[in-house]
């Protein structure tokens, strides 16, 4: 889960990846604490807009490519 400093979801996005990870999710949360509003559509812009890219774009280049696990 990606997210700004002042994203008005983050509460809820926090209490989603500490369910995921109870129930045995692998997961990961970037936080950007000065980005603004928007920035992640801003990636021309702001440096941190294309670092999130960057990282969005790794992460799921290797989830498509990682061999699939099996449910518990």
């Amino acid at each position: 889960m990606t997210y700004g400093g002042h994203d008005p979801m983050r509460i809820e996005g926090e209490e989603y990846i500490r369910r995921l990870k109870e129930d045995g999710v692998v997961a990961k949360v970037s936080l950007y604490p000065q980005a603004i509003h928007g920035f992640f559509l801003m990636a021309g812009e702001l440096d941190a807009g294309k670092k999130c890219i960057d990282e969005v774009a790794t992460t799921l280049r290797n989830a498509s490519t990682a061999p699939p696990q099996a449910l518990h």
